[in-house]
């Protein structure tokens, strides 16, 4: 896993990222996340969902929508 993949799991803080292409490193965080007690999965679980919340819902997607219209909309306008 690498590029946006691998920067939003890290920066959630929501899963275990690995090489890209290498079996070994997938197996390695197989092992892992089945070694992890039930709870540290759940908060990584959680992290993930919270991550999504804040940063990727359509609730913040069209909220930042509507801020560049209306940013558009004012310089076209000529209000600022």
């Amino acid at each position: 896993m690498h590029g946006d993949a691998e920067n939003l799991v890290r920066t959630a803080r929501a899963g275990i990222v690995f090489a890209r292409g290498q079996a070994a490193a997938l197996a390695q965080a197989v092992d892992m996340l089945l070694a992890m007690p039930e709870s540290a999965r759940g908060r990584m679980g959680v992290a993930g969902r919270a991550y999504y919340e804040e940063h990727l819902s359509l609730a913040v997607g069209v909220q930042a929508f509507e801020e560049e219209f209306m940013r558009a909309a004012c310089v076209e306008s000529g209000v600022s």
